[in-house]
């Protein structure tokens, strides 16, 4: 309890109750100040005194009292106050906590649930006990038992505990994750970027490695935004992540490389994401340019380069805006897609798919609806007292997208083609996919390219309006044409409507070239041109 110190060349005494309980000493002493607690001299009859009555006084009985709860809730006696009330009640809340960490730790692996979702089923569930058991005791003709649990019993079960017990989850399983990355043989970094509803630039950092059993594992790291702007903003982000889980000293050893979209930030060739952080771990890594963002670059082109693809497409989202924009016609389509016993497929979100699958679900659509919406639109050109702007908005879909017609046609062509795009794509956006895998896609994508270049692919679009047009003959060449428009003289051999055929080869031999540019496997000084992951 006293402690013998030194005071200069004197010696003195030192309360330890009340120095490591100061205080709670502070709160019961006269002036608010306990000196002993730092020590006093003892060399005189007066000192020793002043000793004596500090230890009996409030605030040493204070220090006291502190000190002996401390040590009974440090060996969770139940002399202590609040654990005899806690062990009163530690079934029940045991049992809760068990809830909602088994809760919280399944939500975390099937990634459905959110917080704010979690209160009302975890409530349901009780409820739903509750009635079992009231089935058991009384009987399955018993009346419906109401919901009234007690304010203990739903303590744990609102979204702020939910979240902190998910941070937890977190904590403990990023722990083993830090220690796997820094025994694996190897790992590689992907950082992806996305603006959520507040407005703010998140990273989400990813990694995959390498165990000791040459097992290739794919983690999450977790998600890092920064302040600063730029490329800079982003190797920030990247350290910060690095920083948390304690890893920068194993990124210089193991770290081999770094997987992004083709963002100038992250592909500048002076001052980019990937010349700076190779320049922070003073050695250079694979910097890899995600496929699917490449492969979508490739599309880009071919709509760039072949005016008809342009116009299909546009032609295309017209069709979709057309029904979008109304919640009658939408209503109406659907009445007519009942009654014809088809099935109405609606047009997809923009927030509910990636890259060229977006266009192929919006084709899809108007493919599928395709008879229902020629119908429609007969509807409201027969319909005396329509808006006239309507019907003639009708008239031009009815004549453009007519049954035989070249957009029809190009439709059923895009679609087949647009299915090799996303096989390549889904393949890259794979967690464990690696260059060999992306490399065999690649070659079955091109061979199915070429087969579509000189047929129709196997179970396609294309095929399948060919079997039902099979006693209707397409007029391929460009003299059985009556609508061609040719330009002006010295443009005479260059026509604004060319035979389907020509288009066809040029869209696939486009689209071989497009993909082979920019899937080259290519490696120059610091940075990668145009890689793939």
């Amino acid at each position: 309890m006293l402690k013998k110190i030194k005071l200069g060349k004197r010696s003195g005494l030192k309360c330890m109750v009340c120095f490591e309980q100061i205080s709670e000493a502070i709160k019961f002493s006269r002036n608010g100040h306990v000196p002993i607690a730092d020590g006093i001299r003892c060399d005189g009859k007066r000192e020793l005194m002043r000793i004596v009555d500090h230890l009996h006084s409030d605030a040493h009985n204070a220090a006291r009292k502190a000190d002996e709860n401390q040590r009974l809730w440090l060996t969770q006696a139940d002399k202590h106050p609040w654990v005899k009330i806690l062990k009163n009640h530690e079934s029940e809340i045991i049992k809760n906590l068990i809830e909602l960490a088994v809760d919280v730790h399944n939500d975390s692996k099937v990634l459905t649930l959110s917080a704010n979702s979690w209160p009302s089923r975890s409530l349901s569930k009780m409820h739903a006990n509750a009635q079992i058991a009231s089935y058991g005791e009384h009987g399955l003709d018993s009346k419906f038992a109401s919901f009234k649990q007690s304010s203990s019993a739903v303590h744990y079960k609102n979204p702020v505990i939910y979240r902190e017990m998910l941070d937890t989850v977190a904590e403990i399983t990023m722990e083993s994750v830090t220690n796997e990355l820094k025994i694996a043989e190897c790992f590689t970094l992907q950082v992806d970027g996305s603006i959520d509803k507040y407005s703010i630039d998140n990273k989400f950092i990813t990694a995959r490695y390498l165990d000791k059993n040459k097992v290739m594992k794919n983690i999450f790291l977790g998600e890092s935004h920064s302040s600063k702007r730029g490329a800079e903003g982003l190797l920030d982000s990247v350290i910060i992540v690095l920083k948390n889980l304690n890893l920068e000293h194993t990124a210089t050893q193991n770290m081999t490389g770094l997987t992004t979209d083709g963002e100038s930030a992250n592909t500048g060739k002076k001052s980019g994401l990937w010349v700076r952080f190779q320049e922070h771990l003073k050695k250079e890594i694979l910097c890899i340019w995600c496929v699917a963002h490449r492969s979508d670059l490739a599309f880009g082109d071919l709509q760039t380069s072949i005016v008809e693809v342009k116009n299909w497409k546009s032609n295309v989202k017209a069709v979709a805006t057309f029904y979008r924009s109304s919640a009658v016609r939408i209503e109406e389509l659907q009445s007519i897609s009942k009654q014809s016993k088809n099935k109405y497929y609606r047009s997809p979100e923009h927030f509910e798919v990636r890259f060229v699958q977006h266009l192929i679900k919006l084709s899809e659509s108007v493919w599928n609806n395709l008879k229902s919406i020629r119908t429609h639109w007969n509807s409201i050109i027969t319909n005396t007292s329509g808006n006239k702007t309507e019907k003639s908005v009708a008239k031009g879909f009815l004549n453009l997208w007519k049954e035989g017609g070249d957009q029809e046609y190009y439709t059923a062509l895009m679609m087949d083609i647009l299915y090799q795009f996303e096989k390549l794509q889904k393949e890259g956006q794979k967690s464990m996919t690696t260059l060999c895998d992306i490399e065999t896609t690649k070659t079955a994508v091109l061979a199915s390219l070429d087969i579509i270049k000189t047929n129709c692919f196997p179970g396609g679009k294309e095929e399948g309006l060919q079997n039902l047009q099979c006693d209707v003959e397409l007029e391929y060449e460009d003299d059985n044409d009556n609508n061609i428009r040719t330009r002006t003289i010295r443009n005479s051999y260059v026509s604004t409507k060319r035979c389907v055929l020509s288009v066809k080869n040029e869209i696939i031999l486009s689209s071989i070239e497009f993909l082979q540019q920019r899937l080259n496997c290519e490696q120059k000084s610091k940075s990668v041109d145009s890689n793939y992951s």
